[in-house]
């Protein structure tokens, strides 16, 4: 991370770099139009290895482990323990922002074997999670240790509608991740994997955004855009859900801002790819 091995700058530093140009270019609307940056940390932007490519691999696969040399494993272990800097690249990203926009990191939710003893796809994409070992609380505390918030996908899926030989956990990983950030003060924004337009993905997205257990929710992106999503049967879905959510009579605390119809469409925004709603 901080070797110097690119024109005299090191990872960190290009990643600084590039921060430092975005917090310049969109300065003007840094802290109002834009209000949360998620630093990217691996595919998809999520805190992960590459250990199921597109492509190249098939649900649910448990994946596969990006290093095999033994001696590589020992250097990296014991690089670890010694520079203790498992965060430098959020650490940078609160530097760069301050306080002008919320600092997020999108955490995977590889639920598929997660209701084994091995937790193999976890494991395979960097999660040091196990019957023995919580591979999330870590993550929770840097998190927190930087003021920033998580951002958790797959929170339209159900534990019951997926393939029973893969014992998925979706809900399961979700809510212990929900709980751990709670306990430590970290809001946690939601998000759907799928593209998704059925009224049992738009429940589910109703009852985990809402769940009266988590007032440290801080909002939800509807992963969606596209003409999919504007068509008129679609579309009409996708408005209700929204209506529906805004005029939830006990919202939790993170989407107060949303708490009358009036102000729907002020508080539902669309970047690229993303619909977010606070």
């Amino acid at each position: 991370d901080n070797e110097e091995a690119v024109g005299g700058r090191s990872a960190i530093g290009i990643y600084g770099d590039l921060m430092e140009a975005f917090r310049e270019c969109f300065s003007a609307d840094l802290g109002s139009l834009i209000t949360d940056v998620v630093v990217g940390a691996g595919p998809h932007g999520e805190l992960r290895y590459p250990s199921y490519p597109r492509g190249r691999w098939h649900f649910p696969g448990v994946g596969e482990f990006q290093c095999y040399d033994r001696r590589m494993l020992e250097s990296l272990s014991q690089a670890a323990r010694e520079a203790g800097e498992h965060d430098l690249l959020l650490g940078a990203a609160r530097r760069v922002f301050g306080q002008s926009a919320a600092v997020g990191l999108k955490l995977p939710v590889v639920h598929w074997w997660y209701h084994t003893p091995s937790h193999a796809a976890e494991l395979t994409a960097g999660i040091y999670n196990s019957a023995n070992n919580d591979g999330y609380k870590p993550i929770v505390d840097i998190a927190a240790g930087h003021r920033a918030f998580l951002q958790l996908s797959c929170a339209e899926m159900k534990n019951e509608d997926q393939r029973p030989e893969a014992k998925c956990g979706p809900e399961d990983i979700i809510q212990k991740v929900r709980g751990q950030a709670a306990a430590a003060g970290v809001p946690v924004g939601l998000e759907n994997n799928f593209h998704r337009f059925d009224d049992r993905c738009f429940e589910q997205l109703r009852k985990a955004t809402l769940d009266p257990s988590f007032a440290n929710t801080k909002c939800l992106t509807y992963n969606a855009m596209g003409d999919e999503l504007f068509k008129g049967y679609h579309w009409g879905k996708f408005s209700h859900f929204i209506h529906d959510l805004v005029a939830c009579k006990e919202p939790p605390s993170a989407v107060q801002k949303a708490a009358s119809p009036a102000t729907a469409a002020a508080n539902v925004h669309r970047t690229n790819s993303w619909f977010g709603f606070w």
